[in-house]
C-alpha cells in the first residue's frame, strides 16, 4: 500500500490551488469536455497527489483516451509561482521533475503531457510563455 502524503506539506502551493486544479479537470470529465492540455480525449480518471507511485509531476494527474481508444495521459506540477530561469530553485526543481517524466516507459508509446499550473505570474517575465 502506498502512503499519500498531505498536498499542504509537500508543496509551496497549498492544498487550495491544487484543489481548484484538480476541480477544473474533474468537471471536465463530468461533461466530457476536452481536458486542457489534452485536446481531443476524454477523461477517463484523475489522480493527486502521486509521487510515492512515482509520477514525477504528481499534483495532479489526467488519465484520458482519445476517439480511436488510444490512451492519453498530462501530468502536472501545481506551483504558487514560478520564475523561468535557471537561478530560481523552484524552476529548476520542476525541470529535474520533468525529466525524470520523460524517462517513463509509457513517454514514448502513449500520448504524454506535462505540464506546470501557476496560480501567480507576471506577463512581463511570462508573456512569451503564454504565447506559446
Amino acid at each position: 500500500m502506498t502512503k499519500a502524503s498531505s498536498p499542504s506539506s509537500t508543496g509551496p502551493s497549498g492544498s487550495h490551488f491544487e484543489g481548484q486544479v484538480g476541480a477544473s479537470y474533474l468537471l471536465s470529465m463530468l461533461v466530457g469536455a476536452n481536458p486542457r492540455g489534452l485536446p481531443g480525449t476524454t477523461i477517463d480518471k484523475i489522480a493527486l497527489q502521486r509521487a510515492p507511485e512515482g509520477s514525477p509531476l504528481d499534483d495532479v494527474i489526467v488519465f484520458a483516451h482519445d476517439a480511436q481508444g488510444n490512451p492519453a495521459k498530462l501530468e502536472i506540477q501545481v506551483k504558487k509561482g514560478l520564475t523561468f530561469a535557471p537561478g530560481d530553485k523552484v524552476f529548476r526543481e520542476v525541470v529535474g521533475q520533468i525529466v525524470r517524466a520523460s524517462r517513463n516507459a509509457d513517454f514514448k508509446t502513449i500520448r504524454y503531457e506535462l505540464g506546470i499550473a501557476i496560480s501567480r505570474t507576471s506577463h512581463t517575465i511570462d508573456g512569451p510563455y503564454q504565447t506559446v
